[in-house]
């Protein structure tokens, strides 16, 4: 009897540590892979028509917070990782304030998408911009100048309505160029002087050394389209929400007959950007039983590296998409 006794307090003293442990707030974040889901029972095209065979997919991973079990869980276990909360959120923000942020990211993305798509089929869609917004502030010498808020709206005298003007004018610049940026802070302009710098590894021309949004998105577009996701946030399925449009709205089914996923932003101009957890969206698509996997070319190598069975495909552009579902599937 007192060793049974022994061994349920034994047990009762694990559990009660684990229960502890669960509760203790940490500063990470545990993430893991996630989910695909088939955008044919998600997006509605006014006018468009549903696939007969294959899916188009759309490709998730789950974020949460950490608590101290799960940073035991998460170091242990090689198919998640654990993020400080610092890559996640922006100075000053907390998590509902980025779950808010993460919102308007799948909202716009979901805008951009349907620009992008019905401008490759040749129909009239528009999107406004107000400007680059700043996000964070990367480099440490242009901080003072430019603050989290401020909107981007001109570049040496040309305007800025979206991120992708400002990214393309640097494009031509050099590190060590001096630019004027016209800048919205609050009710009022005004214009600084900054020095750029060099870009991001893997791109050309120089840098600002600021991550930038888009700002006050307006969106026409000539057709009604439903977009349904439940709860998932955040703009990386852009691509994949664009592919189902023109999917619906052309008479060929882009997957051949095959399970299609992908991941990757998208901008009015049908360009694609690169994403985070790519790592973890190959084990999602795998487990899954995807047959080719879109990611933007910037992810490519990561992606590589990380797959095991389905075929990576790496893309630019919307048209780099369309072009390899309609001309290299078998």
């Amino acid at each position: 009897m007192r060793v049974f006794r022994r061994a349920l307090y034994s047990v009762l003293l694990v559990l009660a540590v684990g229960i502890s442990l669960y509760f203790v707030p940490t500063p990470y974040f545990l993430v893991m892979p996630g989910s695909v889901r088939d955008l044919g029972e998600s997006i509605t095209v006014e006018g468009g028509h549903k696939r007969e065979r294959g899916q188009m997919l759309m490709t998730t991973i789950i974020t949460r917070e950490a608590s101290a079990l799960l940073v035991v869980y998460g170091a242990l276990h090689p198919g998640v990782d654990l993020r400080h909360r610092e890559e996640f959120l922006r100075p000053g923000e907390d998590v509902d304030e980025y779950v808010e942020r993460m919102k308007q990211m799948m909202s716009d993305s979901q805008g951009l998408a349907a620009v992008a798509a019905l401008k490759y089929l040749g129909l009239e869609a528009q999107v406004k911009g107000e400007g680059a917004r700043v996000a964070e502030v990367l480099s440490g010498s242009v901080r003072g100048t430019i603050e989290v808020g401020d909107i981007i709206v001109g570049i040496d005298g040309r305007r800025v309505e979206f991120p992708g003007d400002l990214r393309r004018y640097l494009e031509t610049r050099r590190p060590g160029d001096s630019v004027f940026l016209r800048l919205r802070r609050g009710p009022r302009e005004v214009t600084v002087k900054l020095e750029v710098g060099a870009p991001p590894p893997g791109r050309s021309g120089a840098s600002l050394g600021l991550y930038v949004e888009p700002a006050g998105l307006v969106f026409d577009v000539p057709l009604d389209i439903s977009i349904e996701v439940g709860n998932t946030t955040g703009p990386s399925a852009g691509l994949m929400f664009a592919l189902e449009i023109i999917d619906q709205l052309t008479p060929e089914e882009l997957t051949g007959g095959y399970r299609v996923a992908g991941t990757g932003t998208i901008d009015e101009r049908g360009n694609v950007g690169p994403i985070g957890g790519i790592r973890l969206k190959v084990l999602t698509v795998e487990a899954a039983g995807v047959d080719y996997f879109l990611v933007p070319a910037a992810n490519q190598s990561e992606a590589e590296a990380a797959a095991r069975r389905v075929a990576i495909v790496p893309v630019a552009t919307l048209e780099d998409a369309v072009t390899y579902l309609r001309e290299e599937l078998p």
